[in-house]
């Protein structure tokens, strides 16, 4: 039976949601800080102009004729903000957000009560940098709010940000969508492309692509690169009203990429990739790929392993896809953990190693990758890099099998057949084998065949033994072939045909010097 479940990739990264601070809005053009007015807006700050203070800050931390402090930037964005200066509270909010600038802020010992004390007692370290975290993020939201509360739009996005993902706030998606309608309102372009997602996925309103639509439109013609991600996402699945076009699409995610946002960077790789609005090109997939990867983004570096890896538009490099699963999988990533636990059994690009490859599929698994949790329990259940346990092996193929993965539903489906792991129960693996031979599972398929042959769990049938082994048969699945050659052979469930037997054996990979001669 098959031995390798790979994992599906999925690149399409859409709805990040996005934070938004910017003070091109705040200020005409002529008004905008510039390095040669470095002088003059550094003399205002300092007379305690907030204004200024606020210039100072941004300047701080973009490096912009000065050099790029964010401590400096947190320092001014404060002065600004605690005299009420709305952007200022809405970019002090957001440097505390990313936890940048402020890692000498003082944390209330209050803090540490809501930190779990196992993880205090486990380890410290990461018990403080919890608890840091949530201070920070508990700022932010008290700064975006402050800023919310005067009506600034970039506030009052980012407030509904975090009631939207429950970071400093309980997550509450009425709050969000009242934020969000807040700035969309407004004409703010961030917050129309997250109002649009609450749409989209029916977040604290009724689900309605029509009008996602009409807000991914009106913040991608703004220039949202985000934005221009969903919508084309929505032209090239021809939802909220309108039609497929893989052109549009295309056109869109260019435009996203080429402003140098990572999700419109592997979408556009994906449509070249597949030949979707543009002809295929590997080699334009593989740059647009990479672009993204090098921006840390983790679907990205997946991808691009899977173009080393089958040699496409670059050579051929194991090792190279391995390191680059690596990255992805050290971020958390659970396709590329799940990969990276396969290369690691099979010696691709690294040593064989069973540990290491058990430790990768036992991380891809806990976030409920199903592939990851068939190959986790195929090697507890082979005892590969650990002692043989088909209890855990019936447990990770039962986790997999609850989310309909066909393989997960196939091999338990043979756990309970045998009784490993799991009292032994032909109905249940009839049941789980009819499961997974309904998605066109051919391990699943050869076995209802067996339980057929041999009347377990169904009255025994030999034209349903050959039904099901054809099935599989014709996936090229090895046993079936030859399970099929047998009733051939011998003529049950179907007539006698030697040469067809032999071909079948031929097919399977017996060698022509091993197929035995047909019974009499």
């Amino acid at each position: 039976m098959r031995n390798l479940v790979l994992t599906a990739l999925f690149a399409l990264c859409l709805s990040a949601p996005v934070l938004a601070d910017d003070m091109r809005p705040f200020f005409a053009p002529e008004d905008m800080p510039t390095a040669a007015k470095l002088p003059e807006i550094s003399a205002a700050a300092k007379r305690g102009d907030a204004v200024a203070q606020y210039k100072l800050g941004w300047m701080y931390r973009e490096g912009l004729g000065v050099d790029k402090s964010d401590a400096q930037a947190v320092a001014w964005y404060r002065k600004s903000a605690e005299q009420g200066h709305a952007p200022a509270q809405n970019s002090l909010g957001r440097m505390y957000a990313q936890g940048r600038g402020v890692d000498d802020d003082q944390i209330d010992p209050s803090w540490s009560d809501k930190i779990a004390e196992r993880i205090w007692r486990i380890d410290p370290e990461v018990a403080k940098i919890i608890a840091k975290r949530k201070h920070d993020v508990a700022q932010a939201v008290a700064w975006y709010r402050k800023s919310a509360d005067q009506g600034y739009a970039y506030g009052q996005n980012n407030l509904g940000i975090m009631y939207q993902t429950g970071q400093g706030v309980a997550q509450d998606y009425a709050q969000a969508v009242f934020w969000l309608r807040k700035a969309a309102a407004q004409g703010n372009a961030a917050g129309q492309y997250n109002l649009g997602t609450m749409f989209h996925k029916g977040l604290g309103v009724t689900q309605d692509n029509v009008q996602a639509v009409a807000l991914y439109t009106k913040a991608a013609e703004q220039g949202e690169a985000q934005a221009q991600v969903s919508l084309g996402e929505m032209y090239r699945d021809g939802l909220g009203g309108l039609a497929k076009d893989d052109a549009k699409a295309f056109a869109l995610y260019r435009q996203s990429a080429e402003q140098g946002n990572d999700n419109g960077q592997i979408n556009l790789g994906w449509m070249y990739e597949r030949g979707r609005g543009v002809a295929k090109d590997d080699a334009q997939a593989v740059f647009w790929y990479r672009k993204a990867a090098e921006q840390g983004n983790t679907y990205a570096q997946n991808l691009l392993a899977k173009m080393y890896s089958q040699g496409r538009a670059v050579p051929k490099d194991d090792a190279q896809a391995a390191a680059l699963y690596r990255q992805a999988a050290e971020r958390g990533n659970a396709s590329a953990q799940a990969y990276l636990g396969t290369l690691y059994r099979e010696g691709q690009g690294v040593a064989k190693d069973d540990k290491q490859a058990l430790f990768w599929y036992r991380q891809a698994a806990r976030q409920g990758n199903a592939g990851a949790q068939v190959n986790l329990g195929w090697m507890y259940a082979q005892g590969r890099g650990d002692a043989r346990d088909d209890e855990r092996a019936a447990f990770w193929y039962q986790q997999a099998a609850e989310q309909g993965n066909a393989e997960g539903q196939a091999r338990l489906g043979t756990m309970y057949r045998e009784g490993r792991g799991v009292s032994r129960d032909d109905a249940k693996a009839i049941a789980l084998y009819r499961q997974a031979a309904a998605q066109d599972n051919p391990n699943a398929q050869a076995n209802l065949g067996w339980m057929y042959r041999e009347g377990r769990g169904v009255a025994r049938s030999d034209e349903q033994a050959v039904f099901w082994y054809r099935q599989a048969a014709r996936q090229d699945y090895a046993d079936a072939q030859r399970l099929l050659a047998t009733m051939y052979a011998f003529g049950r469930g179907v007539a006698k045909d030697c040469a067809q037997a032999k071909d079948l054996l031929r097919k399977s990979g017996v060698k022509e010097q091993d197929i035995p001669a047909c019974p009499p």
